[in-house]
């Protein structure tokens, strides 16, 4: 439900700063022969990234790759759970902490767009990779709408 995106679909997501990000979900490609859906994301200065993002046969997100500054990774670990809940990370208590992984944090955050529109019972997720730590916001039936830098 916090990811409602098909082919097609495109939206924009408040940044720090007023900037905001395009979104645009224009193909699906195949990465390791898993089905994915390509999000491009455009900032205002044409700085592109790039996730491919599947759905497992539970209902869960999985990130199988990103670009970010022209590169591309193979991440292979999952964004969202089929059904979200706070405290839910994207590695198990047996295994190591993982060098790219998610948390979600809270299931009903409140926060205010750019636009002045006020959103609440937001999800809040901590996205961490080594070049950086993301908290995103999704909301049901929209998606991402909004993204700070840790």
């Amino acid at each position: 439900p916090y990811l409602p995106w098909a082919k097609g679909w495109s939206g924009q997501v408040d940044l720090e700063g007023g900037n905001t990000l395009t979104l645009q979900a224009k193909e699906t490609e195949k990465v390791n022969g898993i089905d994915c859906l390509v999000i491009n994301a455009t900032t205002s200065n044409d700085f592109i990234t790039t996730r491919w993002l599947a759905r497992d046969k539970k209902g869960t997100i999985w990130i199988m790759r990103e670009t970010r500054n022209k590169q591309s990774t193979d991440l292979l670990h999952p964004l969202l759970p089929a059904l979200p809940e706070e405290g839910w990370k994207s590695w198990t208590n047996t295994s190591t902490v993982p060098e790219n992984y998610a948390v979600i944090s809270n299931l009903a955050s409140k926060l205010r767009l750019q636009s002045g529109e006020v959103l609440e019972n937001c999800l809040r997720l901590i996205l961490h990779s080594k070049e950086a730590t993301l908290i995103e916001y999704y909301v049901k039936g929209r998606g991402l709408v909004k993204i700070e830098k840790k």
